[in-house]
């Protein structure tokens, strides 16, 4: 049987573009991973990486594709996109 979390938060990560940003500027340690959802309304891919994150070097979210992403930390992924002022969603575990 899968574990059910009782608490879990939210955030957005706004402004994303052409040099890769961590999601968050500060550490986050997380239970289970986070989810990642990119903006229905993106006109261009979000990549998802580690600090070196690019159009050929991160893992593409397409505009209102998700992603879970087992990490333990929050701050270990960076996004990336060509186009400017694209944003996601994340929800954490």
């Amino acid at each position: 049987m899968p574990k059910v979390y009782s608490v879990f938060n939210v955030g957005t990560k706004t402004g994303i573009g052409p040099s890769g940003v961590t999601m968050v500027n500060f550490d986050y340690p997380l239970d289970a991973g986070v989810e990642i959802l990119a903006q229905s309304g993106n006109v261009a891919n979000v990549f998802l990486g580690n600090s070196q994150v690019s159009a050929t070097e991160g893992f593409p979210i397409l505009p209102g594709a998700s992603l879970f992403m087992p990490v333990d930390n929050l701050n270990k992924i960076y996004v990336f996109s060509p186009s400017v002022n694209q944003t996601v969603f994340w929800e954490a575990f």
